[in-house]
């Protein structure tokens, strides 16, 4: 949390800000500028008002809503029935079911390194959260309408699928079964109503459990770090170039058609640190940007900015093995641990062959002429190429 911007400032206020340990000094610091330490300045305690160790949100332009874990709400007991927009938009949520709360996560848990703590939504699969606007839409097929940006992940039992299913879910209605990052207990999977399944499908993080830092537009989905989004090619279309809907879905957290909303098949037990909304789509370098802000922020340990090394990642991580297909991502690539041995970086699924193992991604072909969209023909268009490259001689195939 940032310090106050007036009033009385403890050495100890700055120390628990910034870190440190041991007996508190004022030359143990330096001026902080958006987080940063700039060396030789003189300073003194006034110089520490309203500074944070985390940086001010880097896009701005554009912003359209902003939810964190540290509120403000409205409540009932514990129980959070308004959770306000801090863009000064005034978009407050105040469509919710069940009970959601605020909560207090450790850092270095759930794929996070550092210490202290930081705030997040927490809830059941009997609650959760309605936006009260339908996803900004500019009738423009080559340009995505919005940008969502969050920090989320499943709290339920990673071998039980009921309880990891989707958290981010459209409402019912016409624009309905639109999913973002979360879907059968995958992290970093999403789904158009209209056109179908919009990225690759298999294991991607460490854990299921883990953070993720999701980066979603109508064109394109980053999870983690890494572009996902399913390219494919179709007889209208250039190859290599997504295709977008015109739906204006009402964005929910787990309060969606199949949510909670009408029905309650695919409901999650669920945790959300942050949720932004962008009237545009972002630059690929805001979008990284904005990535790096959300790691820094929360200590996830899958960025540099965070982690600096891969031999820190793999001291960090819990995933000292292959365990049910999930891999370790870091700094925009994957890491498979097999055979006593960490392989990569590579991007896809990784399999093993007379004990050696490979990376491999699946692409889609034009294979199908006709033009027929939506769920039922969400892998029209699939076929799978043998493109495996050896776990000694990875790399990136896309």
């Amino acid at each position: 949390m940032p310090l106050p911007i007036s009033g009385q400032i403890s050495l100890l206020n700055i120390q628990q800000e910034f870190g440190g340990t041991g007996i508190i000094k004022l030359s143990d610091y330096y001026e902080i500028t958006q987080g940063i330490p700039l060396r030789g300045n003189t300073i003194k305690i006034s110089n520490f008002y309203g500074k944070s160790s985390i940086p001010s949100i880097p896009v701005t332009s554009g912003l359209y809503a902003r939810y964190t874990g540290d509120g403000p709400f409205t409540k009932t007991g514990n129980n959070i029935t308004t959770w306000n927009d801090i863009s000064g938009q005034n978009r407050h949520i105040t469509t919710y079911r069940g009970a959601p709360q605020e909560i207090s996560r450790s850092k270095g848990t759930f794929g996070t390194t550092g210490s202290g703590t930081f705030k997040a939504i927490s809830g059941t699969i009997n609650d959760g959260f309605k936006m009260p606007f339908a996803l900004p839409q500019n009738n423009n097929s080559a340009v995505s309408s919005y940008t969502i940006a969050y920090i989320a992940r499943y709290t339920g039992d990673r071998n039980n699928i009921s309880g990891n299913n989707r958290i981010f879910d459209s409402a019912s209605g016409a624009a309905a079964n639109h999913l973002w990052g979360f879907h059968g207990n995958v992290n970093g999977r999403s789904h158009d109503g209209k056109t179908g399944w919009r990225t690759y499908t298999f294991y991607k993080q460490s854990d299921p459990h883990y953070w993720m830092i999701g980066i979603e537009t109508e064109l394109s989905s980053r999870f983690n770090g890494i572009d996902w989004t399913m390219k494919y090619t179709r007889a209208t279309d250039n190859y290599f170039i997504p295709r977008k809907s015109t739906d204006s879905p009402i964005f929910t957290i787990n309060f969606g058609a199949y949510s909670g909303d009408l029905y309650t098949s695919e409901c999650s037990n669920w945790e959300v640190a942050e949720l932004i909304f962008y009237n545009r789509e972002l630059s690929l370098n805001e979008q990284i940007s904005l990535e790096n802000f959300l790691a820094l922020k929360y200590g996830h340990i899958s960025f540099t900015n965070v982690v600096p090394t891969l031999n820190a990642y793999k001291l960090l991580t819990t995933n000292t093995a292959l365990y049910d297909s999930w891999y370790n991502i870091w700094n925009g690539a994957q890491h498979a641990y097999y055979n006593s041995l960490w392989n990569g970086p590579g991007l896809g699924e990784f399999r093993t062959i007379n004990n050696l193992g490979y990376f491999g991604m699946l692409f889609l072909n034009d294979v199908v002429t006709t033009d027929a969209t939506g769920y039922s023909n969400r892998n029209r268009y699939q076929i799978t190429f043998n493109f495996k490259t050896p776990a000694i001689s990875l790399k990136r195939i896309l």
